[in-house]
């Protein structure tokens, strides 16, 4: 596969530039209440979606079909997080007593770790360095463990240099929380090596930045008030850093500011209400992007509230342990690149990079001995990278959040994962470098300007993305709109908020996974200034049987019947065109077998919203005002897999197909109602095979006639198979 790479930008002042160049203007809206979270099915769904913090004690194991509600959190120390590491304030922002003691005993000791950082700072030491190869930080850190007052001199002319030289009001204070923390630990790392006029030249920058910030904005205030804004986090690292070096300094307004921290975590509707009400099972709103670069400053507004007395939120809040699960799902099998979700101004192809060492060490330095801490030890061992260009300006963080005790891989932890709050879920075959990874969209909410309009679509990775979205291969990383995505495009869609169904039934079954998702309400318009919805419906029906076959049913509904819309999927080269449709990249082939939809073609996507993309896209066209779309996809290693697919009808209002062992039904009704009973099909006999109807209600009976070569079932009212929660019935020949 053909990967654009881009420059990973650094997570530091030049990190966020990037960011602001796509920043939407919409005003933002309150979102709906919060429901609970369309469950997970028993058989391998992990615990951490629904608010646990480890693995179950298999990938797949329960009977078919269960699913189940939930999205409550869990308390205090539960889910596995062990017991929480002992702090006592050392007096210096981010390091407990204990911890404290532990690094200066490094540099006499030669501790690998630590030549490095003062390896690289001594490069630097004549200057004209940037924050792309080192930081203010790195000097502090060296200054402290060794008391060398060249560091400390260093990091004072190194911060001076960007209080002179960088305006805090770019782009709306956007920068803030990095641009605080320079000074903020400079001063407090260094401050017994500063004379007393460098000191006052810090606590004022900190002062006076952190009061217009909260009291003379000058900006556009975007972000102040919004608990799921990757700027609303921005301003609280910032606010943290500020405000307990100020109040080390003694400054006499530091409580205010470490005040309104504390106000806007903790108050109803704050950020610990977000995480608990929309965020359970540890993803963010705004995207693979932009999540991680929020999650980044929270982290480390929190590491600095708990270094100084304050709670230690990572233990106490079971978010934390689950965005360290969440991110083991985000990460696709090799370890190279995250599943793409909203607004990639990074990086459009999302590969690995330091960023997720970032907040993955800093909540699991936090966390006591259990699942989600080693867990997290084993994806900085084995999957994120060092801090190196660009990202050496944090190679600080690597003493400060050292993840202590042993690692864990991902072999104990489910094949399938949920996070509720965001309607993310992950599928795998196994733990493999050469497992099939499915991620689905399911989102109740579209609320956040770098969100993306795609509930319902998926991807799928085998060596690397075969099923893609288009902004995988895009310039912008900034195609939002749904007919970028695998799912349904239709004409006039525009980026509007809306509250859309999202995530309605969930299950894993272990050799079989489903999902069911509502998308219509994503699909609006504006009509004289006012928003409409265009669709009368958008459902759509997944079943993935491990390994590699995924079976996507589609019931579309337009409002008007001159609206236009079309069924998409999006590969990584130009596919073969026969009886199916193929493509082989990166190593693994993917065939797609449509049998149910209109005209078939082929095309490019230099035209999709939010810019063009490199990629090619398969067009299933309408039928009509209402259609239905049944394809099967299959991956492989190697060439694209032979597939063998036949469509199946049944009276009564089900429809489907036999394959690969597997009868799959669904029902043809509007939003999956109930097909009438009793219904019968005809497939040619094949013993063995396991039949899975959706959309079933209640108690069924089924009775199997074999009559020459074909076997006729009939599904009546009786009591001898009962329909999951899930709406599965399950049954084998």
């Amino acid at each position: 596969m053909r990967i654009t790479h881009r420059r990973a930008v650094s997570a530091t002042l030049v990190w966020a530039a990037a960011l602001a160049a796509c920043k939407s203007t919409e005003t933002n809206v309150e979102p709906p209440a919060a429901t609970s979270g369309a469950g997970t099915g028993a058989g391998g769904a992990n615990p951490v979606g629904s608010g646990g913090a480890g693995p179950t004690s298999s990938s797949s194991s329960a009977s078919a079909g269960t699913s189940s509600t939930g999205s409550s959190s869990t308390s205090t120390g539960a889910g596995g997080m062990g017991d929480p590491p002992p702090v006592t304030p050392s007096g210096h922002l981010l390091l407990s007593k204990e911890h404290l003691a532990e690094l200066e005993q490094l540099p006499g000791a030669s501790d690998p770790g630590f030549l490095a950082l003062r390896s690289l700072v001594d490069k630097h030491l004549g200057g004209g360095s940037d924050l792309w190869h080192d930081s203010p930080e790195n000097f502090a850190l060296v200054y402290l463990l060794t008391k060398d007052a060249k560091y400390a001199a260093a990091a004072y002319a190194w911060e001076k240099s960007i209080i002179d030289g960088f305006d805090v009001r770019f782009d709306s204070y956007l920068e803030f929380g990095d641009l605080m923390r320079h000074a903020a630990l400079v001063l407090d790392w260094c401050g017994d090596a500063l004379d007393p006029a460098q000191r006052a030249v810090l606590v004022d920058y900190l002062s006076t930045w952190t009061q217009e910030l909260w009291f003379d904005n000058q900006g556009s205030g975007w972000g102040l008030a919004d608990p799921g804004n990757n700027y609303h986090h921005a301003f609280l690292e910032g606010t943290a850093f500020a405000g307990y070096a100020l109040a080390r300094a003694g400054a006499p307004n530091a409580q205010k500011f470490i005040d309104i921290l504390e106000d806007r975590l903790t108050k109803t509707g704050g950020v610990f209400d977000y995480l608990s009400n929309e965020l359970v099972g540890g993803d963010w709103r705004e995207g693979a992007n932009y999540g991680e670069r929020s999650k980044q400053r929270l982290f480390s507004a929190l590491a600095v509230r708990a270094s100084m007395g304050g709670k230690n939120a990572f233990y106490e809040h079971p978010y934390f342990a689950q965005a360290i699960a969440f991110a083991l799902y985000q990460v696709q099998p090799g370890g190279t690149a995250l599943a793409p979700s909203g607004d990639l101004a990074r990086d459009s192809a999302m590969l690995v990079t330091a960023s997720e060492r970032d907040y993955l060490a800093t909540a699991a330095s936090w966390l006591g001995d259990g699942p989600a801490r080693r867990l997290a030890r084993w994806y900085l061992d084995e999957v994120a990278p060092p801090y190196e260009n660009p990202y050496a300006g944090s190679a600080w963080k690597d003493l400060v959040f050292r993840v202590p005790g042993p690692s864990e891989g991902p072999a104990s932890w489910p094949l399938s994962y949920l996070a509720s709050g965001t309607g993310f879920v992950n599928w795998r075959s196994s733990w493999e470098s050469s497992a099939t990874s499915i991620t689905l969209s399911a989102a109740s909410v579209i609320d956040q300007s770098h969100q993306h309009h795609d509930v319902g679509s998926f991807v799928i990775w085998q060596r690397g993305w075969l099923a893609m979205d288009a902004v995988t291969e895009s310039k912008s990383g900034l195609t939002w709109s749904p007919g970028a995505h695998n799912g349904i495009h239709v004409d006039g869609a525009q980026r509007l908020n809306a509250a859309v169904g999202g995530l309605v039934h969930l299950s894993d079954a272990g050799p079989y996974a489903y999902a069911s998702i509502d998308a219509t309400g994503e699909y609006r318009g504006k009509t004289g200034g006012n928003a409409t919805d265009l669709m009368n419906e958008v459902t759509r029906e997944l079943v993935f049987v491990r390994p590699g076959t995924l079976v996507v049913y589609d019931r579309v509904a337009a409002k008007e019947p001159s609206r236009a819309f079309e069924w998409r999927l999006h590969l990584p080269e130009p596919p073969k065109l026969g009886s199916t449709v193929s493509v082989v990249s990166g190593g693994a082939g993917l065939t797609l077998v449509p049998l149910v939809g209109g005209a078939l073609s082929v095309g490019n996507d230099a035209d999709l919203d939010g810019g063009s993309s490199t990629s090619s896209r398969v067009v299933l066209a309408s039928t009509g005002q209402v259609s239905r779309f049944l394809n099967v996809l299959a991956v492989a290693d190697g060439a694209a897999p032979s597939v063998a697919a036949t469509h199946v009808e049944a009276d009564g209002g089900m429809e489907g197909v036999a394959t690969g062992g597997y009868v799959l039904l669904f029902a043809k009704q509007a939003f999956g109602k109930a097909a009438t009973l009793p219904f019968s099909y005809s497939l040619p006999s094949t013993p063995k095979r396991t039949h899975v109807l959706a959309n079933m209600t209640g108690k069924v009976a089924i009775s199997v006639a074999t009559v020459g070569g074909n076997t006729t079932f009939t599904v009546s009212a009786g009591a001898t198979h009962e329909a999951s929660a899930a709406g599965l019935v399950t049954f084998v020949e």
